[in-house]
This record gives C-alpha cells, sequence and structure tokens, in this order.
C-alpha cells in the first residue's frame, strides 16, 4: 500500500522520534522509514507496525493513500438513468 508520507513523517516529528529511534522502536530498519517517509510502497502490516510504534491507531491518521481505483465506483453501484 502506498504510505502517505508527508502526514506520517509529521505524525514522527511530532511525538519527537527520529528515524533511529523509529527503526529500533518498531524493529524496521532506518531504510523502511525513510521509504515510508518518501511516500513508498510498503506492506499494510508493515505500516500498522510502524504506527504501533509511533503509539497511533492505524485508522486515526490517514497514513495510507488510497488507490486510484478505490476512488471508483464498483461495478453495479452505478446509479442507473431514470
Amino acid at each position: 500500500m502506498k504510505v502517505n508520507g508527508e502526514i506520517f513523517r509529521d505524525q514522527r516529528n511530532r511525538i519527537g522520534m527520529s528515524q533511529v529511534e523509529l527503526s529500533r522502536s518498531s524493529g524496521y530498519s532506518e531504510r523502511v522509514i525513510r521509504k515510508a517517509e518518501a511516500g513508498g510502497t510498503l506492506r499494510l502490516e508493515t505500516i500498522r507496525d510502524l504506527a504501533t510504534a509511533m503509539s497511533v491507531e492505524g485508522h486515526s491518521l490517514p497514513l495510507v493513500k488510497p488507490h486510484e481505483t478505490d476512488l471508483k465506483p464498483k461495478k453495479g453501484n452505478e446509479e442507473k438513468a431514470a
């Protein structure tokens, strides 16, 4: 999943954690932290682990960017013209 890097970085800074501290706390490498902050793609489990390490409920912040396809209506859900 694509990480919302700006919000991720802002949250880390807000709680006063360095990338090194988050790396140690989460068990992930600094490279993974940099990738998240750059808006890279990570597994959902990894994003949840990082959010937990920052004491953030995964669902309380938009740490994940929706895929373009997630924004399109599903087949059968389109409104029918009268």
